[in-house]
């Protein structure tokens, strides 16, 4: 095998392994308790948070607020703010 196949066939597995690793991890987390984080950031959105994360947090969900620092937790169900 020539010197340049070798190298395009390295790049090829390389590109193809990265690839497959972002999807894995980036769909993997798509969801918080069963609802996508689309679909929650939408209808946070409704409610006039901005939140540009959301993640599962024990049980509520840790939303990050655009132009905010700080941190909203929200009730999983009711996507309402709760207090600790």
């Amino acid at each position: 095998m020539s010197l340049k196949a070798l190298a395009i066939a390295t790049v090829a597995t390389v590109a193809f392994t990265s690839t497959a690793a972002f999807a894995e991890s980036h769909f993997s987390k798509d969801e918080v308790f069963g609802r996508s984080t689309y679909a929650t950031t939408v209808l946070l959105a409704e409610q006039g948070i901005n939140a540009t994360s959301v993640e599962a947090w024990g049980e509520v969900i840790r939303v990050e607020a655009a132009g905010s620092t700080k941190l909203i937790f929200v009730d999983k169900d009711t996507l309402r703010p709760v207090t600790r």
